[in-house]
This record gives structure tokens, sequence and C-alpha cells, in this order.
């Protein structure tokens, strides 16, 4: 018998078992994010809200300077919106190209860096073979992975390859690796502060290789949810506040503002597990992301660190936080993807082969040795696990699904049609070629992202800076979504009273300018202008 494998089965071939391996994946995965992000930039798809906010925020950190965004209101910082220091990370990347695509190819390059830890988790537990292979590659084209790169630039991208990090550290016992991915995770977002709380309850739990709780154990599971749960109360409670007058303005949860008394406490919590499943849109997302792995995440404790986010989503009063679209899925994805995984192996050693009740295992899994790893029926579960991934992905490439292109945005990719450009990106791309640089902009969000690198930004209604050009697009009923709520029509209306007048109009984009214009003022109006 060969070490670690039974008699019947044949060495993975030695490609498999190459150590650039992980690095193949990660080079394809990498190529065709990035590919499809500048694509969805050359195509004019992408827009101020979020990608043109990131270009402003990160570009000024690439100057060593306060992150302010413009397009969000004059001398308006990042840290009134959001607590995501870790963004900074992406401001070398202007040092070689001071362009916005620098963004996306950086965002495909953290959200592929998932690969690695995937690749750590599954080979330990099923060896070195196909299977994590089609499984890394299932996961990393996963319909919740995909709609993040559709997604413009977000901040949650840095949450997918450091929670895969985080469940990696916690399956290998390594607390060294985890005690640096949840500092890190801290610093993605404000809302991270609660899934490292959750994180040092399922260390202290079930992260030990034995069912005795340990000195250690106490010490790393209680640091973890101390410092979660002090980082989330300082970061929305006076961080943010500090700049944003008007506070954290995220908080948005009218079923948990109730009532006192413990009726009060009973019905509200009554009121809350509702909202989980209700309106029905809910339950598709739910489904959209339990289904692909067969529920088998649900019988891993590594599940309940995404239970954080699925909660702050569906008891929020924001409507698209409820949905399948955007870049919400992700980290849940990458989570249940690996818990999956271990729900397989936790499942067949609570009940066994040939239908018996085995012995109940450890509460913690045990990483297995060269004698004992990947047993055939770990392999036979996963391999169904993977296929249910896979099979959704043949689908989607299929074109069968009404709603491929909304569901799974990289089959733009197979089709061609990710690189085809439509009559109103033409006339966009118009607009932003006629414009003069180093000039003050109040632009409609769509045409706005790609005004950024070049211009002073912003959009109707939430500035009172003097602007020299409105860039209109009559076609849409807003210009942008923002708390001014201005329409196109008023928006039309405030320059035309200002005696803006039309200069250059292209398909039913117009560009207004102001009578006193005096030509481009890099000081008052370059892209870094506050």
């Amino acid at each position: 018998m060969r070490s670690g494998r039974p008699d019947d089965e044949s060495p993975p071939p030695q490609w498999v078992s190459s150590p650039w391996t992980p690095w193949a994946v990660f080079a394809v995965v990498a190529v065709l994010f990035c590919v499809y992000g500048v694509s969805r930039i050359d195509t004019y798809l992408v827009s101020g809200y979020d990608l043109g906010i990131f270009d402003q925020a990160v570009r000024h950190y690439s100057l060593f300077q306060a992150p302010i965004v413009t397009l969000k209101g004059d001398g308006y910082s990042i840290w009134a919106d959001h607590f995501h220091p870790i963004i900074a990370a992406w401001a070398p990347l202007y040092w070689i190209w001071d362009d916005i695509r620098v963004l996306v190819i950086g965002q495909a390059l953290v959200v592929a860096a998932a690969v690695f830890p995937l690749w750590a988790f599954l080979t330990r537990r099923l060896g070195r073979g196909v299977w994590p292979i089609v499984f890394v590659g299932a996961t990393m084209l996963g319909w919740p992975i995909q709609c993040l790169i559709d997604f413009d630039v977000h901040e949650i991208a840095f949450a997918v390859p450091l929670l895969a990090w985080v469940v990696e550290s916690l399956d290998a016992h390594r607390d060294r690796t985890l005690l640096i991915a949840c500092p890190l995770l801290l610093l993605v977002r404000e809302d991270m502060g609660a899934l490292v709380c959750v994180i040092g309850l399922v260390r202290l739990i079930w992260g030990r290789p034995t069912r005795a709780i340990r000195p250690a154990d106490w010490r790393a599971g209680l640091a973890l949810i101390v410092a979660g749960v002090t980082v989330f109360v300082v970061v929305t409670q006076v961080v943010i506040p500090a700049f944003a007058p008007q506070g954290f303005q995220y908080w948005d949860y009218p079923v948990l503002s109730a009532t006192s008394g413990p009726g009060g406490i009973l019905a509200t919590a009554g009121h809350a597990l509702a909202d989980l499943v209700t309106p029905t849109v809910k339950i598709w997302t739910w489904l959209a992301l339990l289904v692909p792995v067969g529920f088998l995440a649900l019988a891993s404790p590594y599940a309940l660190i995404a239970a954080p986010i699925m909660a702050e989503r569906m008891l929020a009063a924001r409507e698209p936080l409820w949905t399948t679209h955007f870049h919400y899925n992700a980290p849940v994805w990458m989570i249940l993807c690996l818990a999956a995984v271990d729900g397989a192996e936790r499942l067949w050693r609570r009940w066994g082969a040939h239908g018996r009740a085995a012995p109940q295992a450890s509460p913690v899994h045990t990483t297995p040795d060269a004698t004992t790893r990947a047993p055939a029926s770990t392999k036979v579960l996963t391999a169904w696990l993977a296929g249910c991934i896979t099979l959704g992905m043949a689908v989607s490439f299929s074109g069968l699904l009404p709603r491929v292109t909304e569901i799974f945005p990289l089959y733009r990719v197979v089709a061609g049609s990710a690189f085809r450009t439509s009559p109103q990106a033409e006339s966009r791309a118009e607009v932003v070629a006629w414009l003069p640089a180093d000039t003050c902009v109040a632009a409609d969000d769509r045409v706005a992202g790609h005004l950024t690198h070049s211009n002073r930004v912003t959009v109707p209604g939430v500035s009172e800076h003097r602007q020299v050009f409105y860039v209109l697009d009559l076609s849409e009923p807003r210009p942008a979504t923002t708390d001014a709520d201005w329409s196109t029509a008023h928006s039309l209306d405030v320059a035309e009273g200002l005696g803006f007048r039309q200069v250059f109009q292209a398909g039913s984009i117009i560009v207004l300018q102001a009578p006193d214009y005096a030509g481009p003022d890099p000081l008052a109006c370059g892209p870094t202008a506050p």
C-alpha cells in the first residue's frame, strides 16, 4: 500500500502535486477577473458610486493626503461613510499606473488571492489530486464572486481572502495566522468587528485539536471576542461620528429599535426571526447560497461566522441588501464553501459507512496525517459538493438561465458581449473625450466614474462648490441616488437658473457650461482638489 492512499487508487498526476498548481489557478482566475473588470470600464458600464468614490479616496491615499471624496460632498472624508483603511493597500498601484483601471486590477488580485487558503484547506482535507482543483475553481467562479467582480470596486473584496484564511487557520489550529488575519479583517469595514467576535467564539469552543479547553484557547478566543466588540463600538460610536456630524448612518434596523420589558424583547426577537425570511426575496437569497453547497455548510460550526453578515443584511431596511445582486454575498459564499467540506466530513463521521451510526467524532476536526487523509467517503461527498457548484456554472455558461448575465456576469466574457459597446456607452465616451480636464463638473453618476482621474467631480445636489459644467443624461430620471434626491429635470432647472447653457450633446447626454467659464483650473478643479 502506498502511504496515505488505498491500493486501488493511482497517484495523482505530477502537475496536480506541483507546488506551482495553486499559483497557476490564481493566475487564471486573476486574469479572468482583470479582463472582465477592465472591459466594464472600457464599455462604460461603471459609475461614480462606487468606482469613482474609491478612485478619489485611493488617489488621495497615494499622495499621502486625507481621503476626500467630492462625489459625496464638499470636503467629505470617506471615513464619514465607512471605516475601511485597508483600501489604502491599493494606493501603491497609482504609483505604477495613474488610471482607474488599476482599481479593478487590484480588486481582481485581492479576490483571486483566496485561491491559496482554499488550496491549503482542501489539500489538507483531501490530499493532492484533481478534486481540490475542481473545488477551488468552482468556488472562485461561484455566482457571488462573479457578482462582486461585476460591481465596480468595493472594500468587501478584501474580506474574501481574509475570511478564507480565517477558516483555514481555525481548521489547521494555527493561531498565529488567525491572529494576523483577524486584525486585518477589522480594517475592512466597521461591521467586521461582529464577525471577529463570532470567530473568537468558534475558536474557543470548536477550534482546538482536543475536547479540553486549554489556557491558550481562552486567551485566543477571548482576545478575539474582546477585540471584535471593542473595535465595532469604537469605530461606530467614536471614529465615524468624528468625521460625520450625523453619526453612523448605516444603523437602519427598525425591528431592533423596539420596546422594553420581557414581553417587548420576546416580541422583537419573534419579529427579527420572521424578518430573516420575509419578504420572499430573502428566501431566494438563502437558497441561492445554500443549495449550491447542498446545505452541508449547516453541519459545520464554521458557518456561524457568516451569521452576523446575513443578520445584518436581512434585518436591514435597505432592500438591495436582501438580494443576490451586487457584492454582498461574496464573503458569505467563501465561508459556506469551506464550511460545506467540513460539514460533509462531520456528517460522515456521525453516521458512518454502510448505514450504521458511527461513534460520534470529536467536536473539532483533527488534521489528518498521511495515513488517514481523505477517506473515500469524504471524497465522494466533496465530489458531489463540487459537482453541485460546477453544474451551476455549466448551466450558467450554457445560457439556459433567463437572467444568466445578472447571476453569472462572467458569462459575458464567454459570449463575447463583455467587449461590445452600446450606443449609450458611445455617447458617454464622446462626452468624456470632449470635457476639458481640470474643470469642476457636476455629472450624472453613470459618467462621473470616468472623470475622477482628470477632473474635480461631484453629482448634482451634494455640492455647493462652484461648478463650470453640468453633465446630465436626459434619459435617466435621476442623475444619482443621494440624500439630496435631485431629479434630472430639477438638476437641469438649477443649472439653467444659474445661467448654464448647453454646449455639447451626445445621444441623450447634454453638457451645460457656466456663463463665466474661463478655462481649466488645476488648483481648484483638478482631480485631487478638495
